[in-house]
């Protein structure tokens, strides 16, 4: 997605719950996953979009910041010493 492909993932994936941008199917829905390549091949436009929307929200250029790795696990460990820094 960072690089502005078009991402198909499984509904059962934990990732499946924060990302917007990607076509969600069902893991064991095999013609599903066929049908949906099917039609990113022959809808080029869309699949351009899909990329670039995906793209906007993993990096964040689209005006929200996201956070680090860092922000979630470093003051989990040292609650105490760790000071968060914006960027």
């Amino acid at each position: 997605m960072a690089f502005g492909i078009t991402s198909i993932i499984s509904k059962q994936s934990g990732v499946a719950e924060v990302i917007n941008h990607a076509f969600k199917i069902d893991f064991w829905d095999t013609d599903l996953w066929v049908e949906t390549i099917n039609h990113l091949i022959e809808n080029p436009q869309k699949r351009v979009k899909m990329g670039i929307d995906g793209m906007h929200e993993v990096t964040g250029s689209n005006g929200t910041k996201l956070p680090r790795r860092s922000d979630f696990y470093i003051p989990a460990l040292w609650p105490n010493i760790y000071v968060r820094h914006e960027a």
